[in-house]
């Protein structure tokens, strides 16, 4: 059995997915409790019912409905020989509150699934179907980055001396010194390459080019690095900016 029959087995026995939604607060009798919030201030608390799972060759999909009609879904995906999609959608009330969480969500259900399929990929999928792995993707590509680079305006060049396991931090400095801009594109030339996107603060995209071989999505991988760098920043006004270049 390889990685991603897996994976699919994994998710097709809902301990398993339930145990690793951090927004379940509750489980019982086929019902799970969901609990989405900002701050202190702004929460959404509903207690829906499990419905019987979709599952095919290639996939396994959840569904959960509260009685007020609002969705809650989660899909596993087998999207190439080794690499698994996972998807979250909510529909309903206070969608905005949901919608705020989803990513983070989507995070630690990929932390837990690695726990168990360690070689097997996995990227994320928000509300709106844009996912990490298109953007890391695109990020190796020439064609899309001189239209990333024309569509922005460089705001800061500099040489810097990065050490092991302190890239991802300098990255987040710099995104944090730069939050007035939703969209922020860092690119980096030395012993090895790095190109990185961030989207309201949150890291999209990932590509790396270390000794030879090339890394996508692996944000873990940009700690790897060290050396004397040549870095490059890009801001973006809008997201909305990026739609007609992600092909």
């Amino acid at each position: 059995m390889n990685n991603i029959n897996y994976a699919l087995d994994w998710a097709k026995n809902p301990d398993n997915v339930l145990g690793v939604i951090p927004s379940v607060v509750g489980v019982e009798d086929g019902y799970m409790v969901l609990r989405f919030r900002i701050l202190w201030f702004f929460r959404l608390t509903s207690r829906f019912k499990i419905q019987s799972p979709k599952i095919s060759s290639d996939s396994v999909e959840w569904s959960a409905v509260d009685d007020k009609g609002n969705t809650f879904g989660i899909g596993f995906y087998h999207e190439t020989e080794d690499m698994l999609r996972v998807t979250l959608t909510y529909k309903g009330e206070k969608e905005w509150i949901v919608g705020r969480n989803l990513n983070k969500v989507l995070e630690e259900i990929r932390k837990g699934m690695l726990n168990d399929l360690d070689k097997t990929e996995i990227y994320e999928v928000d509300e709106n179907g844009e996912n990490a792995a298109d953007y890391s993707q695109n990020l190796s590509k020439l064609s899309y980055l001189s239209k990333l680079v024309m569509k922005s305006k460089m705001v800061r060049t500099q040489n810097v001396a990065l050490n092991v396991g302190g890239v991802v931090d300098y990255l987040q400095e710099v995104v944090s010194q730069l939050s007035e801009y939703p969209v922020v594109y860092i690119s980096g030339s030395g012993p090895s390459a790095f190109r990185v996107l961030y989207i309201n603060g949150e890291v999209k995209g990932v590509y790396v080019m270390k000794d030879g071989k090339e890394y996508f999505g692996k944000e873990d991988v940009l700690n790897t690095l060290s050396g004397n760098y040549k870095t490059q920043v890009y801001v973006m006004v809008s997201p909305k900016l990026l739609e007609g270049i992600r092909e």
